[in-house]
């Protein structure tokens, strides 16, 4: 099922709460990943299963689409809003049928969960991570370090430095620990 993935990384998130820096879920994010792409690709397919024929006018045309004073699409020749007898309803004869956008809608809403569930992921991690630089400074013990992807470790190396020259900066040059 679309995002189960992505709800079972977020179960390993709220489960790992009490733990300092849970293991990467590298597997995991890659299902995801793959998931997405699999779900962008099959919108894709059904995207242009449409005879180009049947496709609405480009935006860059003269013709654009308004809503009359029923709330009906209509096409107005020109670009303008001029008189009433330029307006032509809008053609409603696409191929695609309504059950195929639905589908197409339910994929690109599971491509959004999996990614807000990955930001979200990540983000938490990099919230634990800051907190940890703070409580135990800037060599991290080798149980928490062995738990962190490469990205994270050059991040908490940038991070450190970058803390370190503002802390250098401090009280005239002479700077201030970050224990006081």
């Amino acid at each position: 099922m679309y995002g189960d993935s992505a709800t079972e990384l977020m179960k390993h998130l709220s489960r790992d709460s009490t733990d300092l820096m849970p293991p990467y879920q590298y597997e995991l994010i890659a299902r995801i990943l793959k998931e997405n792409d699999e779900l962008y690709a099959e919108n894709l397919k059904t995207s242009q299963s449409v005879p180009e024929s049947q496709k609405p006018a480009p935006e860059d045309s003269d013709n654009r689409v308004k809503n009359d004073t029923n709330g009906s699409a209509v096409v107005v020749e020109g670009g303008e809003d001029s008189d009433d007898e330029d307006k032509k309803p809008a053609p409603d004869n696409i191929d695609i049928e309504e059950k195929e956008l639905m589908v197409m809608q339910v994929r690109h809403t599971a491509k959004l969960w999996n990614k807000r569930c990955i930001i979200v992921y990540h983000y938490e991690r990099l919230k634990r991570l800051k907190q940890l630089r703070w409580d135990i400074g800037n060599n991290l013990p080798s149980e928490i370090v062995k738990n962190l992807s490469k990205e994270e470790l050059e991040w908490f190396t940038k991070y450190n430095d970058n803390l370190f020259s503002y802390m250098s900066s401090l009280n005239g040059g002479r700077g201030h620990s970050a224990a006081n």
